[in-house]
């Protein structure tokens, strides 16, 4: 099968946080690349619908802002597995207005 990621991704097993349907919810980062990331949620999130949060790639440093959209979502025993396709991604929060 060919592979279809067009960045090189790293695994990160931490929380994070996402706000989509206007609730803002702890999710389990899986991996993070340049274009996106991939984590459980405890529920599905809709296809196309559109997601802001932050998570941080190594203690120390500032956490990263994001604006993606749900590009796939799969059923893994108690968890949805969730991908996002990253809109714009920042060191700084975006306005949440």
């Amino acid at each position: 099968m060919k592979e279809r990621r067009r960045f090189e991704r790293l695994s990160k097993q931490e929380s994070a946080y996402l706000e989509f349907e206007g609730k803002k919810s702890e999710i389990q980062l899986l991996n993070v690349s340049v274009g996106g990331m991939s984590f459980f949620s405890p529920f599905p999130l809709k296809l196309g619908s559109l997601v802001k949060g932050e998570f941080r790639i190594f203690p120390n440093v500032e956490p990263f802002f994001i604006r993606g959209r749900v590009v796939w979502v799969k059923k893994e025993e108690d968890n949805w597995q969730v991908g996002i396709e990253f809109r714009s991604i920042s060191t700084f929060p975006f306005s949440y207005d």
